[in-house]
């Protein structure tokens, strides 16, 4: 939004612009449709930095564009950037540089002085892809006024890249879940909030302290997590099929995951009832896939939660052997005299 001019976009692309000290509509334009996108929404809408009327318009195909208020033709441009179903974009200060992320795990950087019709999803700046993004539309930001890039995943990490190099820096582990959108506390910050899909957590990162990690509260919560990333994968290779039964039973275009499924299992549809039984199929498969991480993850919680008190440990009557400690333990103690460090381990 500029001083004097708004601008929107909605599921179906279409593009309002209005005159605010006139509270007027200016104008109302559709972008192109893309025939294997089942509902090409506008995923996001920004204005350039230090412009008046100038903004970027990014569709859940894959399609940018950009458009300036001030000209008689008002889309300038409008090109593929990626292959995977977009997801958010900013721009850079220098209003010549946009990022924008989509699925398939990737974040790119676009010099818009060189983008055109023409351009293909190759002629980036930079790209940054060693982060989990297939499943979630995700969010990112700048750090240290745009040094750094920082993005959620699909598991419980945070990645923070090299804006310049595109060298992915650290690797943040969060709590349990998946990373839906970070947000810088303030443009020089290294700081960042983190918000998770479940909408339960709320963090701050700060990312020049220590690393801070939350384990796995019980059992349980581990195999919901992991029935949980089971079906987030269904319903990503599915979103467009959800979309298209979904609309075909109800008109009214639904507002997430919950809402389209309790639509395509209230109807008596062929193409309803297909969907349920191709959704119950893969989210069996998945679970059948990740069986070893889900076991390793039960090992590795029990490791860390269970062991054994000295207090009573007897010894093995038939052999006379201690059993042997699965975990060892050990505490440093650092003491201070007159300026001089001692240490000891108990």
């Amino acid at each position: 939004m500029a001083d004097t001019v708004a601008a929107s976009g909605d599921c179906r692309s279409v593009i309002a612009v209005w005159d605010l000290p006139l509270l007027a509509l200016r104008s109302t334009i559709v972008l192109p449709q893309d025939p294997a996108v089942e509902l090409n929404a506008v995923m996001d809408l920004t204005f350039a930095p230090a412009t008046d009327g100038v903004f970027y318009v990014l569709q859940r195909s894959g399609h940018l564009s950009l458009w300036d208020v001030r000209a008689p033709r008002l889309r300038q441009w409008h090109t593929k950037c990626h292959t995977g179903r977009t997801s958010s974009m900013k721009t850079c200060q220098d209003s010549v540089h946009v990022v924008t992320s989509s699925r398939g795990s990737e974040l790119k950087l676009w010099d818009v002085r060189c983008m055109s019709a023409s351009n293909s999803v190759r002629n980036y700046v930079q790209v940054y892809n060693l982060h989990a993004s297939e499943k979630l539309a995700l969010g990112f930001d700048f750090l240290n006024y745009e040094e750094f890039l920082v993005t959620g995943s699909d598991s419980f990490f945070a990645s923070v890249y090299d804006t310049l190099t595109g060298r992915l820096v650290q690797q943040i582990p969060l709590a349990p879940g998946q990373v839906q959108t970070v947000c810088a506390l303030d443009p020089g910050s290294l700081s960042f909030y983190a918000v998770f899909m479940n909408g339960r957590y709320l963090g701050v990162v700060d990312t020049e302290g220590p690393d801070l990690l939350h384990d796995f509260a019980s059992p349980e919560q581990i195999k919901a997590m992991y029935s949980k990333n089971a079906w987030d994968e269904v319903y990503s290779r599915n979103m467009d099929r959800l979309l298209e039964a979904s609309r075909a039973a109800q008109q009214t275009v639904p507002i997430n995951y919950d809402e389209m499924l309790a639509i395509v299992r209230d109807s008596e549809l062929p193409i309803c009832k297909k969907l349920l039984r191709d959704l119950t199929s893969e989210y069996e498969a998945n679970i059948r896939a990740s069986t070893p991480q889900l076991v390793q993850a039960f090992q590795d919680f029990y490791a860390k939660t269970h062991h054994t008190d000295l207090g009573e440990m007897q010894l093995d009557q038939h052999s006379g052997v201690t059993p042997v400690l699965s975990v060892v333990r050990s505490e440093r103690v650092t003491l201070r005299c007159n300026g001089y460090g001692y240490s000891s381990v108990n």
